[in-house]
């Protein structure tokens, strides 16, 4: 890398960083009622441990492995939930919004959040198969702002992770105002 590139290589990764935290805020929604602010607390680069997933996803055809993999640890209101993080970069799409793709997901730690990661990756998966059909949410009948959170691209958006940081009940809901951190204004009006 030359000198004069490192502008646009620290902008990039400071724009896959924050893509990366809107991934994780969008799992961490399903634990609105719970955990209104979670707090990434540390995270570690493992570019040459490839996930299960990630070599799984290769044996199945797709091909490639992800060019990085992080694991970020969360603190969810004093619980420590560790997140998988793959990194693909799509040289078909270049130059697109879907170039990269980010893949972030609850690890399955036998550590007390085994359940709950399993369960979020089943909600998970229900939601965004509901969302990208657009069908509302299977269980409250309401638009599914969290799986069209994790269907936009490189699976991230800011609306979920605004609507959380706003306190609104993230699925059902109708973002009207994010800006107001006064917790006693409603900003996110049940439709």
């Amino acid at each position: 890398v030359e000198p004069e590139d490192m502008v646009d290589v620290v902008s990039v990764h400071n724009s896959m960083n924050e893509a990366t935290w809107q991934s994780v805020l969008a799992w961490e929604s399903l634990h609105r009622s719970t955990c209104g602010d979670p707090h990434l607390s540390r995270f570690r680069g493992r570019p040459d441990d490839y996930s299960f997933q990630a070599r799984v996803r290769q044996l199945l055809g797709d091909g490639e492995l992800p060019f990085d993999r992080h694991d970020w640890y969360v603190d969810r209101c004093g619980q420590e939930v560790r997140y998988i993080i793959d990194f693909y970069f799509h040289e078909q799409l270049a130059g697109t919004e879907k170039q990269f793709e980010i893949n972030a997901r609850p690890a399955l730690d036998p550590n007390g959040t085994l359940p709950d990661a399993l369960v979020d990756r089943a909600k998970m998966s229900i939601y965004k198969t509901f969302a990208a059909y657009g069908l509302p949410c299977p269980i409250s009948g309401s638009p599914g702002e969290i799986g069209h959170a994790a269907n936009s691209p490189n699976g991230t958006t800011a609306d979920a992770a605004s609507m959380l940081a706003a306190g609104c009940p993230v699925v059902g809901a109708q973002k009207t105002d994010v800006r107001s951190s006064n917790p006693n204004q409603a900003p996110c009006p049940v439709k």
